[in-house]
């Protein structure tokens, strides 16, 4: 494989492994065999693009709940495929952009939750799991909201999937509240470094949850 072909789909296949959990090595092959009813679905909920329409395939494919497999397969590279238009730097960032959105837009919302949280806690002296929690109230429809359509592209009903969400939420509130707690009172962390590390460890996990429960378009 090239090389400008080869670092390409390095990035992308081994990042998409580890969000998707997926056995998939080329992500960005276009030797595929699709369905006649997923190619329906493709062509009027896929946006055409470049190399990154590749991606948002597979994506759709996983988040639909097909089954995706792959076949090795012997590839020729005339010239050494010195035509192809495509850029390791420029398309391999289009590919990654829905990884890339969602940690800028997750990391926004982290600024938006602490922010509110020191303001709670230093200025209105509130206790700090009452602090903890209204931080992250406020900042549900925001993270919601710049997901659904920014990230996600999704566009179901907004009031199922605002449910589906409140539901995560809750779940999130109760398990970061039970740590914050725990690290605060039991184990004399400052209540400024405890909330930081809890929402850390709770953030890959929100990836996998709104990605399969909230938008998904089962």
């Amino acid at each position: 494989m090239p090389w400008r072909s080869n670092i390409g789909n390095s990035i992308t296949g081994g990042i998409f492994r580890f969000f998707w959990r997926s056995g998939i090595l080329d992500t960005q092959s276009g030797f595929r065999a699709l369905s006649n009813s997923f190619i329906k679905k493709i062509i009027y909920d896929i946006k055409p693009g470049r190399y990154e329409t590749e991606m948002r395939i597979l994506i759709k494919a996983l988040r639909d709940g097909h089954n995706v497999g792959s076949v090795k397969i012997s590839t020729v590279y005339f010239d050494n495929n010195k035509n192809s238009k495509f850029n390791p730097v420029s398309d391999s960032f289009k590919v990654l952009k829905q990884f890339l959105l969602f940690a800028i837009l997750g990391f926004s919302d982290w600024v938006l939750d602490y922010s509110i949280f020191i303001l709670l806690s230093l200025s209105f002296s509130v206790f700090f799991l009452w602090a903890h929690i209204t931080s992250k109230v406020i900042s549900v429809i925001y993270y919601f909201y710049v997901n659904k359509y920014i990230v996600f592209n999704s566009y179901r009903h907004g009031l199922y999937e605002f449910l589906r969400y409140l539901l995560v939420v809750s779940f999130n509130i109760l398990i970061t509240s039970s740590l914050l707690y725990l690290l605060v009172s039991y184990f004399q962390f400052s209540q400024f470094m405890a909330k930081p590390l809890v929402d850390v460890l709770m953030f890959t996990a929100n990836f996998f949850i709104l990605k399969s429960f909230v938008y998904s378009k089962k």
